[in-house]
């Protein structure tokens, strides 16, 4: 398996770019792995491949809660891979995409390979 022991929101290759961007309650149900957009206040789920895409969400800051175990800081960005390869998780999408579908109102994610996990995953090129 090409992939094995990478999961969803992690890098394929060792380039690329990663950026930190806002996010509210809202946002924290976004999952690693999965495609978002930023509108400029927060990042968002992506769930269909004709809208504006931004990245890749990597992961958010946490911290550790007695009561709850880790909860997400509110108050630290999170980060987003915005160029480069890395595994994507489309699950949520309403069909799942087929490599080689280039995605994204302007060609944001080109779908490159199946991850073999046997779930909705597949190695993306973010351009």
């Amino acid at each position: 398996m090409a992939f094995e022991g990478l999961d969803a929101g992690d890098e394929t290759r060792r380039h690329g770019d990663y950026i930190a961007l806002p996010h509210d309650e809202a946002s924290d149900g976004v999952a690693p792995g999965q495609v978002v957009t930023y509108d400029g206040t927060a990042v968002s789920e992506v769930t269909s491949s004709s809208s504006d895409i931004f990245g890749v969400l990597y992961t958010y800051q946490v911290f550790e809660d007695g009561e709850t175990g880790q909860t997400i800081d509110q108050s630290k960005d999170a980060t987003v891979k915005v160029s480069g390869s890395v595994i994507a998780d489309f699950s949520n999408w309403g069909s799942t995409p087929s490599v080689g579908d280039v995605l994204g109102n302007s060609g944001e994610v080109l779908v490159l390979e199946e991850s073999g996990s046997g779930e909705d995953h597949y190695e993306v090129l973010l351009r």
